[in-house]
């Protein structure tokens, strides 16, 4: 009988030993598996590092062959442009050249047309004063001069059509009447007959042009 309590106090040494133990192998198992996680997910981001690195080294030379031929491509875009440039330059230069000498043509052209004129009047004149002259010598009466001779007659013409291109009807005006009135037989005379009449419906004188536009 008094052996019990003693027996009693160990096994309650023996509980009180074993449930710490218990615990610790508890806790060392739990500390091994959260280990075993963390190294399992270590190694997955190593092999995701690894193909990452992997992809870097293939993509990276189809990287780069890709910006040096953007490079090269930049390089010959500029070289063409360049030359494009040049050559609009060049067209341009050319362009303003021929519109200089087209301009110094029409000058000249117009210069001969006006010295061409004035030698055509002084022929006319020339040869009215000759036949006058003969006239008088023969004795015959002498008419008077014409107020247009053919060459004058064709500068008031060209002068009228020029009042009437700019929109001068009343300059237009006057030289297509001096011209229908002072020689109705010339060949430019019917022509002066229809830009009077044109002048007056410029002018919106309806009436009028009509009245032309029927002689």
């Amino acid at each position: 009988m008094k052996k019990c309590p003693i027996y009693f106090l160990f096994c309650l040494i023996i509980v009180f030993t074993l449930i710490p133990s218990s615990a610790f192998c508890q806790q060392q198992k739990n500390y091994d598996k959260e280990l075993r996680r963390l190294n399992a997910k270590i190694d997955r981001v190593r092999v995701l590092v690894d193909s990452l690195e992997f992809n870097d080294q293939l993509l990276l030379p189809e990287l780069m062959a890709a910006f040096k031929q953007a490079v090269k491509s930049k390089t010959q875009q500029d070289s063409i442009t360049l030359v494009i440039m040049k050559r609009i330059n060049t067209l341009s230069n050319k362009i303003a050249m021929l519109d200089n000498q087209a301009r110094f043509m029409d000058s000249t052209a117009l210069e001969i047309y006006n010295k061409l004129v004035m030698v055509e009047n002084k022929i006319v004149t020339l040869t009215s004063s000759y036949n006058e002259m003969a006239k008088l010598k023969s004795g015959m009466p002498v008419s008077s001069e014409p107020k247009f001779n053919a060459a004058k007659y064709k500068q008031t013409y060209m002068e009228s059509l020029g009042y009437f291109q700019n929109e001068e009807y009343d300059d237009a005006i006057v030289g297509f009447t001096d011209l229908v009135s002072s020689d109705a037989t010339n060949e430019l005379a019917d022509n002066s007959q229809y830009w009077l009449a044109e002048c007056y419906y410029s002018k919106k004188n309806f009436k009028r042009a009509i009245g032309e536009f029927e002689k």
